[in-house]
């Protein structure tokens, strides 16, 4: 009665004109008409390609997905039910969130089955999503705030003054080696006389001596 069940629920689309008339049918009476209508060991081999690949789409529920991939389960292996086989549909959907960080997660939880996978896919993608608009939220908050702006304000004005300051320090060392320039090219100028000075009193001692 399960994989009645699932074959019934995984079938999607227009896959879905496969039930009518179907009401009485067995598992068995059931798989076979499908089968009839998809193909055959070719076919399988298709549908197993594209379990495989199968991602989740931008927009699809994991509801969706999960029911997707037990379809895409029984096409794949049409005779097979069996714990081993619960366990690769599992993977398969884990595989197909196609978010890294999601599916760790997911797996941290060990889910049994693929409906424990989906409903802990289903809840921590709400609580992401959850805390991702908690942020949003606050930073717009903090954006608007009076006392955000004033701050920048605040900001602006002290990165003004120290440029300002940072100016008439350089400008004050500047002037300050300019004076110390000037004073020592004053100070060797007046050296220079007194020593010409000197030069013309020795010279004139020596010529009253040779007289």
């Amino acid at each position: 009665m399960d994989k009645l069940h699932y074959l019934r629920s995984a079938l999607t689309e227009t896959a879905t004109q496969m039930l009518l008339g179907t009401e009485g049918m067995s598992y068995s009476q059931l798989l076979a008409r499908i089968q009839s209508r998809y193909g055959n060991q070719e076919m399988e081999a298709k549908h197993l390609t594209e379990l495989q690949c199968r991602r989740r789409n931008k927009g699809e529920s994991f509801r969706e997905l999960a029911q997707d991939i037990r379809r895409l389960m029984l096409l794949s292996y049409p005779n097979e039910r069996s714990s081993m086989s619960e366990n690769m549909e599992k993977e398969y959907f884990i595989a197909a969130i196609d978010d890294p960080e999601l599916e760790l997660k997911v797996r941290e939880k060990e889910p049994k089955n693929i409906d424990a996978a989906q409903n802990y896919a289903q809840r921590l993608e709400m609580y992401k999503g959850a805390v991702h608009q908690g942020h949003r939220r606050y930073a717009r908050k903090v954006a608007a705030s009076p006392d955000s702006r004033s701050s920048s304000i605040e900001e602006r004005t002290a990165k003004h003054d120290y440029s300002r300051s940072k100016s008439r320090q350089q400008h004050d060392e500047s002037s300050s080696q300019s004076s110390h320039r000037d004073n020592e090219a004053h100070l060797s100028t007046k050296h220079n006389k007194k020593e010409g000075k000197n030069d013309d009193r020795r010279v004139c001692a020596m010529n009253v001596d040779e007289k």
